[in-house]
C-alpha cells in the first residue's frame, strides 16, 4: 500500500512540476497563473452525529481548513490544483460518549494537468485524493452511514484528440483505491480499474453527441463479492442560450458478480440535467438513475435520485444558497428499501473586497427504510467564517 501511494505522490509532484515550470516561462501574453489561498473555520452542530435511528448523539464539531488553489494556463499546458487540509474536534455533553477518538486530520486534493502535443493531441491526468469521516465521500450515491475514518485515492491518466468541427476521441484508465483506516467486520477495502473511451460529436454549434462506452473490474478485500461491469451510454447537449444548457442521456450497465449465486445484474441507466447561470445567479437540476458502485456487505442497489441547486447574490455583499436532493434506494439482494430526503439552505455576508464571508447554514436529513435501525433524522447548523485572496496573476 506504501509503495503504491508513494508512486502516486511521485507522480503528481513531477507532473505539477512541469506544468507549472511551463506556465511560469513563457511570457506574460501567452501565460497565465492564479493563486488563491484561503482560509475556513467553521462550527458545526449535529443532534444525531452517527446517523442512528435508535441512539443519538448531539455533537460540536470546528472545523480549521487551510487550503490553496492554483491555476495555471499557457498555449499547451494546463494545471488546475486545489488542496484543502482539515483539522476536527469533536465535543458532547454526553458523559458515556468519548468523542475525542473522533478528531482527525483530512486531506482533500485534486488536480487537472494536461499538455497538448502538436495540434491535435493532448496528454493528462486526473488526481482526487480525500480522507475523510464522512460516508457519503464513498460514492456518489452511498447509503453508508459508519462514521470511521477511509481514505479514496482516483488516478486517471488520459489522451484525446480533437478532431476539429468533427468532435472529439477520449480514452482515459482511472485507478481507483478505497482503503478504511477503521473498520468495522463489513466494511472491506476495494480497488477498481477501469477503462472509458468517450466519442464526442457536434452536431452544429449549439448541439453535442456523445457516445461513451466503460468496461471496469472491482476487487473487494474479503467476503464482499469482486464484480466486472460493462456500460455504454448515450449523451445529448443543447445549450438554450448563452445562460442556459441541458443534457440528456441514456444507457445500460451490466454486472457480472464473481461470487456464487448472486449472478449476473443488468439495468437501464438515465441522466437529465439542466444549469443556467447569470452574473449574480445560478441553478442546477440533475435527474438521474443508476446504480451503486461500491457499498458494503454487498448492499449493492439502483438509485432514482434528484438534485437541486440555486444560489443568488444580492447587493453584492449577500450571499443566499439553497439545495439538496431526494434518493430512492431499491436494493438487489434484499428486499430492502430506502428514501431519503436531504437539505440546506444558506446565508452568507461578504466584506473588505470579497475576501471574507461570514455565513450561517442550516441542513435536514430524513431516511426512512422498510428494514429496521436502518432509518435516521439529522438537523445540522453550520457558523462559517471564510477567507479568500487572490495573490494576483501573471
Amino acid at each position: 500500500m506504501l509503495s503504491d501511494r508513494a508512486h502516486i505522490v511521485t507522480l503528481v509532484v513531477m507532473l505539477g512540476s512541469f506544468l507549472l515550470a511551463g506556465v511560469g516561462t513563457p511570457s506574460p501574453a501567452s501565460a497565465e497563473l492564479a493563486v488563491q489561498p484561503r482560509f475556513i473555520v467553521e462550527e458545526e452542530y449535529s443532534d444525531n452525529y452517527f446517523l442512528s435511528q435508535t441512539h443519538e448523539v448531539p455533537v460540536w464539531q470546528t472545523r480549521a481548513s487551510p487550503g490553496i488553489a492554483i491555476n495555471g494556463l499557457t498555449e499547451r499546458s494546463r494545471l488546475d490544483l486545489d488542496y484543502t487540509f482539515s483539522y476536527f474536534w469533536h465535543r458532547t455533553d454526553r458523559n458515556d460518549v468519548d468523542m475525542s477518538k473522533q478528531n482527525y486530520a483530512g486531506h482533500d486534493l485534486s488536480l487537472l494537468g494536461s499538455y497538448l502535443i502538436g495540434t491535435r493531441v493532448t496528454l493528462g491526468l486526473t488526481e482526487q485524493y480525500i480522507l475523510t469521516r464522512e460516508p457519503a465521500a464513498s460514492d456518489a450515491l452511498s447509503n453508508i452511514i459508519d462514521r470511521n475514518r477511509f481514505w479514496r485515492n482516483r488516478v486517471a491518466p488520459f489522451i484525446s484528440y480533437d478532431m476539429a468541427q468533427w468532435g472529439e476521441v477520449k480514452i482515459s484508465y482511472r485507478k481507483e483505491r478505497l482503503e478504511w483506516l477503521e473498520q468495522d467486520p463489513d466494511q472491506e477495502n476495494s480497488s477498481e480499474n477501469r477503462v472509458v473511451l468517450a466519442v464526442t460529436h457536434h452536431l452544429n454549434t449549439t448541439n453535442q453527441a456523445e457516445l461513451e462506452g466503460q468496461v471496469w473490474k472491482r476487487d473487494n478485500g474479503g467476503t464482499l463479492s469482486d464484480y466486472v461491469a460493462y456500460q455504454g451510454k448515450l449523451i445529448l447537449r443543447h445549450e438554450f442560450n448563452s445562460l442556459v444548457s441541458g443534457q440528456a442521456g441514456v444507457g445500460y450497465q451490466e454486472r457480472h458478480f464473481q461470487q456464487s449465486g448472486l449472478g449476473n445484474w443488468g439495468e437501464p441507466i438515465l441522466q437529465v440535467g439542466l444549469k443556467g447561470a447569470t452574473e449574480r445567479s445560478k441553478l442546477s437540476l440533475f435527474l438521474q438513475r443508476n446504480l451503486v458502485d461500491y457499498t458494503i456487505g454487498n448492499d449493492y442497489f439502483k438509485a432514482y435520485r434528484g438534485e437541486l441547486s440555486a444560489e443568488h447574490v444580492a447587493f453584492d455583499v449577500i450571499r443566499g444558497y439553497a439545495g439538496g436532493y431526494y434518493q430512492t434506494s431499491i436494493y438487489k439482494f434484499s428486499p430492502r428499501e430506502d428514501h431519503t430526503v436531504s437539505g440546506h439552505v444558506g446565508l452568507g455576508y461578504r466584506f473588505v473586497r470579497d475576501i471574507f464571508e461570514l455565513g450561517v447554514e442550516y441542513g435536514y436529513t430524513d431516511r426512512s427504510s422498510n428494514e429496521s435501525g436502518r432509518g435516521y433524522e439529522e438537523n445540522r447548523v453550520f457558523l462559517r467564517f471564510t477567507t479568500l485572496y487572490d495573490v494576483g496573476s501573471k
